[in-house]
């Protein structure tokens, strides 16, 4: 049964185009509007415990973890635990949940004290869509945040397959090449900073201590994996050349 608010919210409101978009993106009518809204709040514009998204952004967090979860744990029976851990990790890590909320449009509504470029680059879409789902589940429970997940993103925004089949362990990748010409591979922490409350880490990749690759992420196994990953490019791109 729709609520009279949920009419007035998509109908009437002064915010009814962003809870039209809320519609289409999550597939809910809101019943309580404010927490979608707060959901897009980051705390460089909204400082204030109550006025940003970061409580809601630790609830959606949790809900996201336990609803992939579940989803892949009902669809994939045959299949052990070590998998469902891969799978799930790499369905919500980091990366991942950036590019979901890209895909979905979230940054066009995300208020935020910060540059385009720098939107892009840290994890405040992801966040947002953490957020988002945590907005989805106090307004109409488990069931609503779980079909949202389920229809609206894994659905509608990833191929399963495509994840399940990825190998995306370049740090593997580039040690067994390094074992196959007889060099060893180390991996150093070059900078670590804090942007916007998180933890920003800057990894180098060394083959005979020789920096072969660099990369930047919101945590050190991040950073080792894109240092690895740009070794890698580096090395195939030296290898077609010659």
């Amino acid at each position: 049964m729709v609520h009279p608010f949920q009419l007035y919210n998509l109908f009437f409101s002064s915010c009814k185009q962003f809870n039209r978009f809320i519609h289409q993106r999550t597939g809910r009518l809101p019943k309580n509007a404010y927490l979608f809204q707060l959901a897009f709040q980051h705390k460089s514009l909204y400082p204030g415990i109550t006025q940003n998204n970061e409580r809601l952004e630790l609830l959606g967090d949790a809900i996201l973890s336990a609803a992939v979860t579940d989803y892949l744990y009902r669809s994939y029976p045959e299949q052990t635990e070590g998998f469902l851990t891969e799978i799930k990790s790499r369905l919500v890590s980091r990366s991942q949940l950036n590019q979901i909320a890209q895909t979905l449009g979230l940054n066009q509504y995300v208020q935020a004290d910060i540059s385009e470029e720098d939107l892009q680059r840290n994890a405040i879409l992801g966040n947002t869509l953490e957020a988002l789902t945590g907005a989805v589940y106090l307004d109409g429970g488990y069931t609503a945040a779980r079909k949202f997940i389920e229809k609206k993103i894994i659905k509608d925004v990833i191929n399963l397959e495509d994840v399940i089949q990825s190998d995306d362990n370049y740090k593997s990748k580039l040690v067994e090449w390094a074992q196959h010409v007889g060099k060893e591979v180390r991996f150093r922490q070059l900078k670590a900073e804090t942007i916007n409350g998180h933890q920003y880490f800057t990894c180098g990749a060394y083959m005979d201590d020789q920096l072969v690759g660099q990369g930047s992420g919101y945590s050190k196994k991040e950073a080792e994996q894109l240092a690895a990953k740009e070794a890698l490019a580096t090395w195939s791109n030296e290898h077609h050349s010659n």
